[in-house]
């Protein structure tokens, strides 16, 4: 997280969590593992990366650091592994998981007052259609936004 106070919430609430690392964006992969860079080991992957990005940094909104988030998310997860974004409802993650991601299937769920979205993203594409949950082919990702798109 970009944010020292997030990720102390983050900490408590995910007591199990291996490493938390404060930055907005990716970290520098040497500098976030440097036993792992000076073996000269592959890039830790992930089965879940977690995130609630900052849109919020001026106006109008900024999605430079959640579409970052999307484009390297699949290459930092296991073949299992799940993209966990929560966002509030006007910001356009379904849109730019079509765009800028590269997974098999997406799902959102909409909080209980309609103000935030849990969206989870995983496995490969195996081209440029995305498949649901299900395992059923949609033609346009916009299927999983709310309202249709």
């Amino acid at each position: 997280d970009a944010d020292a106070v997030a990720l102390a919430a983050a900490a408590e609430n995910v007591p199990q969590a291996r490493r938390l690392l404060l930055c907005s964006g990716w970290p520098d992969e040497a500098a976030a593992f440097p036993r792992r860079a000076a073996a000269g080991r592959r890039p830790a992957r992930y089965d879940w990366i977690v995130s609630n990005p900052p849109v919020h940094r001026g106006q109008p909104d900024c999605f430079d650091v959640l579409v970052q988030l999307i484009r390297g998310a699949r290459r930092r997860l296991r073949p299992h592994g799940v993209l966990w974004l929560v966002a509030q409802e006007q910001v356009p993650v379904g849109r730019l998981l079509a765009l800028h991601g590269s997974f098999e299937w997406v799902k959102a769920d909409v909080s209980e007052d309609g103000r935030f979205v849990t969206w989870s993203a995983g496995g490969r594409a195996a081209g440029p259609r995305l498949a649901a949950p299900d395992g059923r082919l949609r033609k346009r990702a916009e299927e999983w936004l709310p309202g249709g798109g």
